[in-house]
């Protein structure tokens, strides 16, 4: 993906930097023909390993580092928090951290503005228009990444949503068959398939490496980032503490979660009509107006002009 984007920005800024190349092009080539007459052939070598690489390891993958370097330079820390926290919240897509969310958001910026430029001087548009597309291409590339995070993750949270009842009772029915907690987990992880599973998964490894159970629920929790999810770890935690059957705080967890997630249901479905006035007032009436007002109106007119 970063490929791609690294390679259009290069084809669109192409022209821009055409005759700058070019002039550079003769002082380098005078230059090196002078070094080789000096050094002779001891670098044929050297040259003929680096061009057997591959294009994105030789050329593709340096920009991307040094790109990297600076613009984590010039993020502020707060920024690039945030980033992270989305990142997390959405499951890390692709497996992008924050410095390449970033620099994907940059190449953006530059390949879409440039991009604008050049076509506004290829059409002739004026320089006033192709100044406010450019700006406009640059609103684009700042925040399409992060609207592509926020939908990851406000999917992402839906699933979660969706799925933590079921979850909820099978553990429920594991630890009341006499497994203990962890071994629901195991059982969870082995029957359950998704993002929640996999997120369990996550918590279970790190108890086996020696994490305290606490704290790898608490680690879930965050990066989960859901309030009843946050709920049913903090009701765990409060029960693995005090002593209390984890079997009936599963149980009423997983009852509680049930009646949200219905009451959620009863108040979108009671926002629906209210919903459905836009779409009818826009759409459905004026076309209704219109076919049934429509002759009506063209027999007056045609009376009146007699």
């Amino acid at each position: 993906m970063i490929s791609l984007i690294v390679l259009f920005t290069f084809i669109s800024i192409f022209l821009m930097a055409s005759a700058v190349l070019v002039l550079a092009t003769n002082g380098r080539a005078l230059i090196k023909s002078r070094l080789e007459s000096i050094i002779g052939d001891e670098s044929a070598g050297i040259e003929d390993e680096q061009l057997s690489k591959p294009l994105y390891d030789r050329i593709i993958q340096p920009i991307l580092k040094n790109l990297t370097g600076w613009v984590l330079k010039i993020t502020p820390r707060q920024v690039l928090a945030n980033y992270e926290e989305l990142i997390v919240s959405a499951g890390t897509p692709y497996g992008f951290g924050a410095n390449k969310w970033l620099v994907i958001q940059v190449l953006l910026i530059i390949s879409i503005a440039s991009t604008a430029l050049l076509m506004g001087i290829v059409f002739r548009s004026g320089l006033q228009l192709s100044l406010l597309t450019a700006a406009a291409g640059i609103i684009l590339g700042f925040l399409a990444p992060r609207m592509i995070l926020l939908s990851k993750a406000k999917r992402r949270k839906k699933e979660i949503i969706k799925s933590l009842p079921n979850i909820l009772d099978f553990m429920t029915v594991s630890v009341e068959a006499g497994l203990g907690f962890d071994a629901a987990l195991g059982v969870v992880v082995e029957k359950m398939q998704g993002v929640l599973g996999s997120e369990f998964e996550r918590a279970l490894q790190e108890i086996k490496m020696g994490k305290p159970r606490k704290e790898a629920l608490k680690n879930m929790s965050s990066r989960i980032d859901i309030v009843d999810f946050t709920t049913f770890i903090a009701s765990i935690i409060q029960a693995e503490q005090l002593g209390v059957s984890i079997g009936n705080v599963l149980r009423v967890q997983s009852q509680e979660i049930r009646l949200k997630r219905r009451q959620r249901i009863q108040e979108k479905a009671m926002k629906a009509p209210v919903k459905m006035l836009i779409p009818m007032v826009l759409f459905i009436f004026p076309t209704i107006y219109t076919v049934i007002l429509g002759p009506m109106i063209i027999r007056l007119l045609d009376v009146f002009k007699k």
